[in-house]
């Protein structure tokens, strides 16, 4: 005896606004114009209105922390909402709150060329991150590192008392650079003078105002 089977059958049915395929052996799939925040086709998270959220809808949606930035979008500006530093253009995420850079935040941000230090703030230390020489203790930035003084280089740096000369490292220099004590000298011989304080910070390197001595010839 034959016996016949049921095909299968799909049927098209609208429910709500979408298209379900309905299967006489299974159940069927919603393929678009599901409710907010539902998925769509391509994985996109579909807003109130159909549209799938961006990075520039004007919208706070999909993963971000504020409007059009944070989350999968681009960091956001100082004050915005945030989760983590990496929503943040500074780096710093604080009690939700996008911070403003600064030298003491323990992040790389503004014009620092390494973690606080460099650009604005202080000076960096040896093997710092650098972009020029300012940015650095030694007054030395070579390949973007700044580098460790020493007697040959570019500016008076360490311990010396003039470029490349003085200070109980470098050679002593020779007359008219500036001293602390004879023995910075060629000459042996230290004439103290006042010069004003910026004379000194460039001389020293920033280390404030005071009395410094200039190499001079002994007179015979």
């Amino acid at each position: 005896m034959m016996r016949i089977f049921p095909t299968q059958v799909s049927i098209p049915v609208v429910i709500l606004g979408a298209f379900v395929a309905l299967s006489a052996c299974g159940t069927g799939k919603v393929t678009g114009g599901g409710e907010s925040g539902d998925e769509g086709p391509a994985g996109d998270v579909i807003g109130g209105d159909g549209a799938a959220a961006s990075c520039a809808d004007q919208v706070q949606n999909g993963e971000e922390t504020d409007v059009d930035c944070g989350g999968d979008c681009a960091p956001c500006d100082d004050d915005a909402a945030c989760r983590e530093g990496d929503d943040c253009l500074s780096g710093v995420c604080t009690d939700d709150v996008c911070q403003t850079p600064s030298c003491e935040d323990g992040t790389q941000n503004g014009f620092e060329s390494d973690v606080d230090c460099g650009g604005s703030c202080k000076p960096c230390p040896d093997l710092a991150a650098c972009e020029i020489d300012m940015d650095c203790e030694s007054l030395v930035c070579d390949s973007d590192e700044c580098q460790e003084a020493s007697c040959t280089d570019r500016a008076t740096n360490g311990r010396e008392t003039a470029l490349n000369c003085g200070g109980p490292v470098c050679q002593a220099c020779a007359d008219d650079a500036s001293c602390v004590i004879p023995d910075d000298c060629t000459s042996g011989v230290g004439h103290i003078r006042k010069t004003d304080c910026a004379e000194i910070s460039r001389s020293q390197n920033g280390s404030g105002c005071s009395i410094l001595t200039a190499c001079r010839t002994p007179c015979t």
